[in-house]
């Protein structure tokens, strides 16, 4: 089961005017786990993908010397490749290294593993890369913003029995539906665009 990018306490703290008891968390959890997945959607991410486990995957060689991975979050623990069609080899850490080079720097995932000498071998599954992938190891607090944000709206329309507007004279009208604007706008910059 993918994890969650806020918890249940964050959402209690934010609606800080509610007598909270545990009568609510049945109805919180559920849509901390949906305002997680939606964010993976809108952002086009896999689930989870910023709170990366580690797991290992396989990856097509394609007879160059730079190979497209998934995210990656961080340094792979460990890089095999083929050296047939049946035994892998483990590389050093000195035999390849992760592109974009700083992306560590910038806080973004890895999308590329290129070999110092030689070339992947075109072999279906050549590579087999254990690490973290996903966009990153640690929520970001962005994210865990938006997740708590997209919570508190959800919870807050089921207060206003699911009308499509609530009244507030010093909030204006706001309009209820799936992610909130305030919470898109959030997630706009971790949008990756897939062509």
């Amino acid at each position: 089961m993918a994890a969650d990018y806020c918890t249940l306490t964050e959402v209690k703290d934010m609606l800080a005017d509610v007598d909270w008891d545990t009568s609510y968390d049945i109805t919180i959890n559920p849509l901390i786990t949906r305002a997680s997945r939606l964010i993976d959607k809108f952002t086009n991410r896999e689930p989870a993908a910023y709170c990366a486990q580690t797991s290992t995957r396989l990856f097509d060689g394609n007879g160059k010397h730079e190979l497209f991975i998934d995210e990656l979050a961080g340094d792979p623990d460990e890089v095999y490749v083929k050296l047939d069609r049946y035994n892998f080899e483990l590389l050093d850490k000195a035999d390849y290294y992760c592109i974009p080079v700083n992306a560590l720097i910038q806080s973004i995932p890895y999308n590329y593993l290129r070999l110092e000498n030689g070339y992947f071998p075109i072999i279906r599954k050549a590579v087999k890369i254990k690490g973290k992938f996903g966009y990153s190891a640690d929520v970001p607090e962005d994210i865990k913003q938006a997740c708590i944000m997209q919570v508190v709206r959800w919870f807050k329309h089921g207060q206003q029995a699911f009308q499509n507007t609530a009244a507030n004279n010093e909030l204006g009208t706001p309009q209820y539906g799936g992610l909130d604007d305030s919470v898109a706008s959030i997630l706009q910059a971790y949008r990756k665009f897939v062509v």
